[in-house]
Order: structure tokens, then sequence, then C-alpha cells
């Protein structure tokens, strides 16, 4: 199996979401309990665990322990051999910058402050307890590195809680995040969080009330929804956005409702509408989409492609044309271990399009995940090209490129 197959686990932004029962504030809302596609009201439940999901759902759950959503955040004995031994190389080195976590957070003395590692096929990220919550190295360990594998610098000092982990967990509580003391020696995501990765009731909904009594009317099922919400399900974790619209710093979709519009949660970053990104112009020329006009990071390519992982949305938006009429789970199974909805890519391309269709030229591997393309493109243009808006606001300052 090849590498392009296999990334789509990690592309796939299938229905990726938290807490789809709760107000922002992080509350259940009794007066309006969450609707199914066929307009029954969906039992308010409690989360069970992927682990009840698996007597009845067998098939299912096995391929979904082959995806990368479980392991978006686990505990630090997952960490890989060669990550551990490169890191420390680095704790001897006291120059070092991979043990930094930033933003004033000092650097780890030693591998036993990893607490959680994110990620297990692709790359692996390391999380540690600060005063103010559990932050990220400013490193990841990377196998296929384009300067081979070891360990890169990435991001910095992000507190979990604050910023992302709704995406990263099942059943976020944020009120708890926000109200219970962080520097107790008993604190860890598991006092804000239903389970640790995204398991099966981050895109079913809390799950009691199903495994009690199993019926197709009291549990979720994205697939009654329509394409536009199917697509949006999708991207509350796999769009790139600017922050969320109502809490201030925050990049998850905490307060979403299945079925409802990504642009009351979240600010997508889109070439498509010119929302949410600024054109860099140099001597006339566009030289990339940002997402911020300070200080941002370079999201889009000159020609409109994502350049960041984790941008499948973002670029599928700009067809209007497939958005309407492709939801991701067409393509896409959250229950697979390779994520497509069938063996291969010539097998799946091939139920709508005859043998002169390219996946290399419609869907070229532009995106990086860190410092190598290695994730396909989603606008389906020929050559990857997506559908740059000249309309987006140049920017005042050039920013500095930072991920």
């Amino acid at each position: 199996m090849t590498k392009s197959v296999i990334i789509g686990a990690v592309l796939i932004g299938v229905l990726v979401l938290v807490a789809v029962f709760v107000l922002p504030n992080g509350e259940a809302d009794p007066e309006v309990p969450p609707e199914n596609g066929n307009g029954e009201q969906v039992a308010q439940a409690e989360y069970v665990g992927s682990d009840s999901c698996q007597g009845c759902h067998s098939e299912a759950y096995a391929g979904w322990l082959q995806t990368e959503h479980p392991y978006m955040i686990q505990e630090a004995d997952e960490i890989w051999p060669e990550a551990a031994a490169a890191l420390e190389e680095a704790l001897a080195d006291p120059e070092s910058e991979f043990v930094e976590i930033g933003r004033g957070h000092g650097r780890i003395e030693s591998l036993d402050e990893i607490q959680y590692v994110v990620g297990q096929r692709w790359k692996q990220r390391f999380v540690v307890k600060t005063e103010e919550g559990f932050a990220f190295l400013q490193s990841q360990y990377y196998p296929l590195g384009a300067d081979g594998p070891g360990l890169y610098v990435y991001g910095a000092g992000r507190i979990y809680e604050d910023r992302c982990l709704a995406c990263h967990a099942t059943g976020f509580d944020l009120e708890a995040a926000n109200n219970l003391d962080r520097t107790a020696d008993d604190y860890r995501l598991e006092s804000v969080t239903a389970e640790l990765g995204v398991g099966c009731e981050a895109c079913h909904g809390p799950g009691s009330i199903h495994a009690g009594s199993p019926a197709a009317d009291n549990i979720q099922n994205p697939r009654d929804h329509s394409t536009q919400a199917q697509n949006d399900f999708c991207g509350f974790c796999h769009a790139r956005n600017n922050g969320h619209v109502e809490l201030e710093g925050r990049e998850d979709p905490v307060g979403y409702q299945v079925g409802g519009d990504l642009r009351d949660v979240t600010r997508p970053l889109s070439l498509a509408t010119g929302e949410n990104v600024w054109r860099m112009v140099i001597d006339d020329e566009t030289e990339g989409y940002y997402d911020r006009e300070e200080e941002g990071s370079m999201r889009f390519f000159a020609d409109g492609a994502a350049r960041s992982h984790r941008m499948a949305y973002n670029d599928l938006e700009q067809n209007n044309e497939k958005f309407a009429a492709m939801s991701c789970i067409d393509c896409h199974n959250p229950h697979s271990e390779n994520s497509l909805t069938a063996d291969s890519f010539d097998e799946l391309c091939a139920q709508c399009h005859d043998e002169t269709f390219d996946i290399d030229e419609i869907m070229p591997l532009r995106a990086m995940s860190s410092n190598t393309p290695d994730i396909r493109t989603h606008t389906f243009f020929p050559g990857g090209v997506g559908n740059p808006n000249d309309d987006v606001i140049p920017m005042a300052v050039p920013p500095s490129d930072i991920d």
C-alpha cells in the first residue's frame, strides 16, 4: 500500500466533531436537543467510550483503530523509540531548541515531563504540563522529513485546553477546562474529556442511550444531513480558520451542532469568498495567501492550492460544483485504514471517471504536514490549481512566515 493511499487517513477530515450537544460554554442545552436527519429528536445521553461500540460494530471499530483518529492524543508511553532517542540527545544539549516549550514556559529537563504524545503514523508531537495547562514542545519528530528522520521545529507552547483540544479528544468539557485547577497534581486531560483521541462518539454523539437500546433514531448519523452539512461537519477540524466566532483564541469547533453552518462557529480561510485571508503582493504578483494580516502564516500557494495540512475543506470549497455535489464521505471512510471508500485511488476514481483520469494531475501532492509536500490538493482542478480570488485585500504589512 502506497503512502499516497494511506495519507487519506490524515486528510480525511471525516466527521471529527466534539461536544456536539453542548453550547459554547460547554453546557448542554435542554431546550434545544439535537435532531437527526429524519427530524426526530435524539435524546440527551452520556459518553460511554468507544470500547462500548465494539460489541455490535466490531468491523467499524477495528477499521477505526487503523486510522489516525484514535491517536490524536495518547499516553506518553506510546512515544516512538526513535523520537525518545532524539529527544534524549536534545536534552544533553543545553542550547537545543527541540526541548523548549516556548511562550515563556522554559524547557523540559527530562522525558518524564512528557505526559502525552500526538500522532502515531506520520509524526509525533509532545505534550507537557505547565502552570497554565498542557502545552506542546516546539518540536515534532518526523520520520519523512526533507532532511531525513528526526526532530523539526514546529509550533511552540500553545495551551491545548485553550485552543485545540476539542478536535483531538472526544467529549471536551469547556466549562471544566475553564474552572478546574490546572496546577493540581491530579489534573490531567482526562479531567476535561470523555475520551482521549477522536472516538466513535466524536462523530455519533454521546452513546449511552443507543448502547442500552440500539436504534437508528437515538444515535447521530452524519449521513442523515445534506451534502453541505456533511462537508461542514468534516470541516470543523479539517478546515484552517483564524478563530472561533465567539470564543477568542480558540481554533476548534466548541459549540457546534451537527447539521449547522461552519461559519456560525469558526472563521474558515476561504479563497472562494475572500473571507479571512490576505494576499501577499510583490511587484504586482501574488506570492501567496495568509491567515492574518500581520504575523501570519502562508496557507495557500499563489495559485490557490492549500499549502498546509488540515485544509481539504478550504481546497474543496473553491470548487463550487464539487462542493455542492460531493460529500467528503463519498470518498472517505472513517472506519478504514486507507480512509477511502474503495481499495485504491484507481478503483475509487473509476466509479465516476474513465481511464484518462490521472490522480497525480488532478490531485497532486502539494500541502505539507511538516516540511514535505505529501498531502493531495482537493480543489479537483487540473494541475491542482484552485480558484484564487484577486479581490482578496492585499496585506498592508508583509508577515513573517511562521507555522
